[in-house]
């Protein structure tokens, strides 16, 4: 009768699989990959299966993707619980074969030495296959798209893409999938199809306020990479640090790059009377660069004008209003803020800003080039009877409130020249100047209205990052204990971050950006990785799947999980 029991119980499991629904992830496992029928198994072959073949399929239908912990969340995620995973065993040999040394290079670095896995040869090995296939079926963005395929059974892992950088971003996936069991590595028997929503995924590090010295930049680099943000914004100069090399004004790093001292925390008229400075090589910059491209990031540098300048000014005195340089002697500001000092409308100005955009450009190979045009006040200019002499007699049509938008196009004249897209902060949209076709505005003003902005943008013809101060400025609160650290104020939780939205409102939305203002980030890396972590994969997650992101508590689900990455990098993140 036990035995009766039994049976009947299994024929009955089996009927209650064979009138499920065929569709969807969960049943990805009883599905034909080529021609997507259904495969019936008979009733008289599932007795023959026995109990544990029939709990197997009844454990596939509850498997979830999130579970996987991936971020950001691939596209499209099939589980196949029905196979065992795919076990490479510690100091073991795979099999690689790659169309070129260098994603197989990248493979053995970003994945094969985190499984302490080598690169053999053998038909008994697993084999782990790189194929560049343009003619692949890609979802999202297919420059950065890949398909990933894991099968324990056939000890089998293809990753293939379009590109280079849609490899390596599978390679990333493939590294969030290992798991560390006793002396074997296990990867879940899984197929990936995966894009991304957004171009941009970036993240923007002021080395100015405080200096960050390469190594640790490529620290920050190499955490961006793993969750696939691309974009790396090099903020290099500002009124207290000027930090990049020009072979052409060496007083800049000379004096520019060192101040007298440094604010003491919110108190403007308080410093600690310390010399303070630094500035990379160009043998350190080219290096940092080289770094990002391997990572397949692109970096974005931006040397700010023409407010924001006073380390400039207090190199070269002549780019400065001269009624206000001859009475008071500017130096590298020690304090923290936005000032007056501004750069004065002449033929040596312009010379100095196109010359700084050449150079730097020599230096920093990349698509896209930052000239600031934050925070520009008019009060020196209004004040000043040679600049406006100087306006009235040699800038037909311009004004001085329409300075900025003359010295922004300047300088993206020359951006234009070196074969970039010009950046500038939202300001420049209202500079009373209109911005060349093909510029960027990074949309900070969150007061103003996001929804504003964008509509200026539109109306010019430019396309916009989203970067509003009030949930991408990674330099707030991001608790409400304040017991380690400082920061600027504010409050702008991993929540809030996550929440961000890309909607343009009819303008060309690039993705978003997460900055890194660095006034009050004075502790090292450790403090600027408390910052940074983990808002910014919250900004990694939103821009790679915008509208399809999970819901929050799912994020910070798989965030919990994704941990360990951190943990074994030795990054000083914030606590969860």
């Amino acid at each position: 009768m036990r035995c009766c029991g039994l049976l009947s119980q299994i024929v009955l499991l089996g009927l209650l699989l064979l009138l499920q629904p065929c569709h969807g992830t969960r049943w990805a496992h009883v599905n034909d990959p080529k021609s997507h029928s259904r495969s019936f198994i008979s009733m008289q072959q599932r007795r023959k299966l026995g109990r544990s073949r029939v709990q197997a399929h009844i454990q596939t239908q509850s498997v979830d993707s999130h579970d996987l912990a991936l971020i950001p969340e691939p596209s499209e995620v099939k589980v196949h619980s029905e196979e065992e995973p795919l076990k490479l065993a510690r100091h073991g040999r795979v099999q690689v074969e790659a169309s070129n040394q260098q994603d197989k290079d990248a493979l053995v670095e970003h994945v094969l030495k985190k499984a302490k896995v080598e690169v053999g040869q053998g038909s008994d090995l697993p084999q782990i296959k790189l194929s560049l296939n343009d003619k692949a079926q890609l979802p999202g963005r297919r420059d950065e798209a890949y398909n990933l395929q894991v099968s324990g059974k056939a000890k089998h892992v293809l990753i293939e893409a379009a590109t280079n950088h849609g490899l390596f971003n599978g390679m990333m996936t493939l590294r969030q999938l290992l798991r560390e069991e006793g002396e074997h590595v296990n990867i879940p028997s899984v197929s990936i199809s995966d894009g991304p929503a957004k171009e941009w995924r970036g993240l923007m590090l002021d080395v100015s306020r405080h200096f960050f010295a390469a190594k640790d930049v490529k620290k920050l680099l190499y955490t961006m990479a793993i969750f696939k943000m691309n974009r790396f914004h090099w903020h290099l100069t500002d009124d207290q640090g000027w930090r990049v090399p020009i072979e052409r004004y060496p007083k800049l790093t000379e004096v520019g790059a060192w101040r007298q001292g440094t604010q003491r925390g919110h108190d403007q008229w308080s410093h600690d009377n310390q010399r303070y400075g630094g500035h990379y090589s160009k043998e350190e910059v080219l290096d940092v660069v080289r770094y990002a491209k391997s990572l397949h990031i692109e970096v974005i540098p931006e040397t700010d004008l023409p407010g924001h300048s006073k380390s400039a000014i207090a190199s070269y005195p002549e780019l400065g209003n001269q009624e206000f340089v001859r009475r008071e002697r500017p130096e590298v500001e020690t304090q923290f803020g936005a000032f007056k000092w501004t750069m004065t409308p002449s033929d040596f100005t312009n010379r100095f800003i196109t010359d700084v955009v050449s150079e730097v450009s020599s230096l920093v190979e990349s698509r896209y080039y930052h000239v600031g045009g934050d925070e520009v006040p008019m009060d020196q200019w209004q004040q000043s009877p040679q600049v406006q002499s100087f306006v009235a007699g040699h800038l037909p049509g311009v004004s001085v409130r329409t300075l900025p938008g003359y010295f922004h196009e300047v300088a993206l004249e020359q951006v234009k020249k070196e074969g970039r897209r010009g950046i500038v902060w939202d300001e420049a949209l209202s500079a009373g100047r209109k911005l060349p076709p093909g510029s960027i505005a990074m949309l900070w003003r969150s007061w103003e209205g996001i929804g504003y902005l964008s509509s200026l943008a539109r109306s010019q013809g430019a396309s916009v990052v989203m970067c509003p101060q009030d949930r991408t400025y990674l330099d707030a609160w991001q608790d409400t204990a304040h017991d380690k650290f400082d920061a600027i104020g504010g409050y702008t939780p991993l929540e809030k971050t996550y929440q961000l939205s890309l909607e343009g409102f009819g303008a060309d939305v690039l993705g978003g950006q997460a900055q890194l203002w660095s006034e009050y980030i004075a502790g090292g890396l450790p403090n600027l990785e408390y910052m940074a972590w983990p808002r910014g994969i919250a900004m990694a997650e939103l821009t790679w799947s915008d509208h399809r992101r999970p819901a929050y508590p799912v994020f910070h689900k798989k965030l919990e999980a994704r941990k360990r990455d951190l943990d074994e990098l030795g990054v000083n993140y914030h606590p969860l």
